[in-house]
């Protein structure tokens, strides 16, 4: 069984990488799909939406001297 995020199964994962490698979108089978944005080498920010392409939620992380500092989870 796949995670519930936001009333979202999401299972069956399929991973898209950026130019350094890292992980820029994740697809769901039942067309769910996360988007993660960085500044520099560290994770900004984490987009969930539905398979209509709404933005569910987001989580923003931010960082103080290089260390992660807070995450904020906001349901638009």
């Amino acid at each position: 069984m796949g995670t519930i995020t936001g009333g979202l199964e999401l299972k069956s994962p399929a991973f898209t990488y950026d130019g350094s490698g890292r992980v820029s979108r994740i697809d769901y089978a039942g067309g769910a799909a996360k988007t993660f944005t960085y500044t520099g080498d560290a994770l900004t920010r984490i987009d969930t939406f539905d398979p209509s392409a709404v933005l569910v939620s987001y989580k923003e992380f931010a960082y103080t001297g290089g260390v992660l500092s807070s995450i904020t989870e906001t349901e638009p």
